[in-house]
């Protein structure tokens, strides 16, 4: 009797293994959804800080005192810029003889200490084109940063460079501004593939290196989710999206116990759903067989004690039948 109720349940369980494992499917692939979606949206948030950073550039550019060279006045309006940004961490002028003019981290016509973005600065001159340099370390301030530089032009003449630094702490903020679970991490790698900031262990990361993985996914331009390791050998699933007018790349990476875990929870939960159910069903169908057992038994008795009856006597009187 047990062996036909789990027959009879077979089917429903089969069912829910197969509707559970589809369901693990599904969770792994919303999961993985999720992730490079926080990267697409990490990069757009981030790329909308450059082009404000840009825009302001382009307005100062091309500003009277610019065109002038009047960096007093320059100076002034700049240092007015800085002070009410919450990203741009200073703004500085390099004249046409790789000279720094100013920076806003110092007074004006202070003596200022050779620029350390000297060759960059030279690729401005040579293209007339904005530019965004790798990580660098800051002549005046020591802090690590990025620098955006636009030409400074008269026509065709390149006059100068107008260059505003970012530092790391500040592109960080950008990165813990992201909607992420706290065991996942954020980073930003640029064209050096170094990493510039990070929501994770900021001190210990930013200027190093990308792991081998991640390098070879933003090469490849990957758009999926991806395996990788950490510099810890912890395994992680990473996705990857491009800073749109940067040499840039988000990356939002995972521990992969993070999100098979939360895939396997499901698919327990369904599975245990399904047994449940399965026991429930093996019990009805246990507790009916017994019914019509007894049912079957209650007949077998009640004809066996018919038939086992004396025949009835027909009735008579005076000895005649009635």
């Amino acid at each position: 009797m047990f062996a036909i109720g789990l027959f009879a349940v077979l089917p429903m369980l089969t069912f829910s293994m197969l509707a559970g494992r589809s369901l693990l499917n599904e969770q792994q692939a919303a999961l993985h959804a999720e992730l490079q979606q926080l990267a697409d949206f990490g990069a757009r948030a981030l790329g909308n800080e450059v082009r404000v950073v840009f825009a302001t550039l382009d307005s100062l550019a091309t500003s009277d005192a610019a065109l002038r060279g009047d960096y007093a006045a320059l100076h002034a309006h700049a240092s007015r810029i800085v002070a009410l940004s919450p990203r741009i961490g200073a703004i500085t002028v390099v004249d046409a003889g790789g000279v720094l003019r100013f920076s806003t981290l110092a007074p004006f016509a202070v003596l200022l200490p050779p620029t350390s973005l000297g060759e960059f600065d030279k690729l401005v001159f040579a293209t007339g084109v904005r530019q965004i340099s790798p990580l660098a370390d800051g002549s005046i301030s020591g802090k690590k940063l990025v620098a955006f530089s636009v030409p400074i032009k008269d026509g065709s003449k390149t006059l100068g460079v107008l260059r505003a630094t970012m530092w790391s702490d500040a592109i960080g903020e950008v990165v813990h501004e992201q909607p992420v679970a706290a065991t996942w991490t954020v980073a930003v790698v640029d064209q050096n593939m170094l990493q510039i900031a990070r929501s994770q262990e900021a001190a210990r990361f930013v200027g190093q290196p990308a792991t081998e993985l991640t390098q070879a996914a933003i090469r490849a331009g990957l758009t999926t989710p991806y395996a990788a390791v950490s510099r810890d050998g912890v395994a992680m699933t990473a996705s990857v999206a491009r800073v749109l007018g940067t040499p840039w790349n988000v990356v939002v990476a995972s521990p992969s116990t993070s999100i098979s875990s939360d895939a396997w929870r499901a698919f327990q939960s369904t599975l245990w759903i399904g047994l449940v159910c399965a026991v429930l069903s093996v019990l009805a169908t246990l507790s009916l067989a017994r019914a019509l057992r007894k049912q079957f038994q209650l007949a077998a008795e009640t004809r066996a004690a018919r038939d086992q009856a004396p025949p009835k006597q027909p009735l008579t009187r005076n000895g005649d039948p009635v």
